[in-house]
């Protein structure tokens, strides 16, 4: 099953470099990149949670798996030196649905 983490991408094409070892993060994590993405943000705090978006009870049960996603510190510390605000660049959206939205930009 691919994950839903590249099909976002798309708008991100200069980041599309990072996917790879993204990918690699999840795999030593023993997830999907998905469950990775979710996992991470469980671990920021009590008073921070992940809003789920899917079509799909395939992924749906997929995405709930990051509940069980054990992140080392080492995986985490990757993942944000790789994926972060100086390392991310571009538009989100396509530029019609950018002017729409109010979405921020990393330049």
């Amino acid at each position: 099953m691919k994950a839903q983490l590249s099909s976002g991408l798309h708008y991100f094409s200069a980041n599309q470099k990072r996917l790879p070892e993204y990918r690699a993060f999840a795999m030593n994590a023993g997830c999907t990149p998905a469950q990775l993405a979710f996992a991470w943000v469980l671990r920021k705090g009590e008073n921070v949670h992940v809003i789920l978006r899917t079509t799909s009870t395939d992924h749906m049960a997929e995405d709930m798996g990051a509940l069980n996603v054990e992140l080392t510190d080492e995986i985490v510390a990757g993942v944000e030196a790789l994926i972060n605000q100086n390392t991310v660049r571009g538009p989100r959206y396509p530029a019609p649905t950018q002017v729409e939205i109010d979405a921020k930009e990393f330049d």
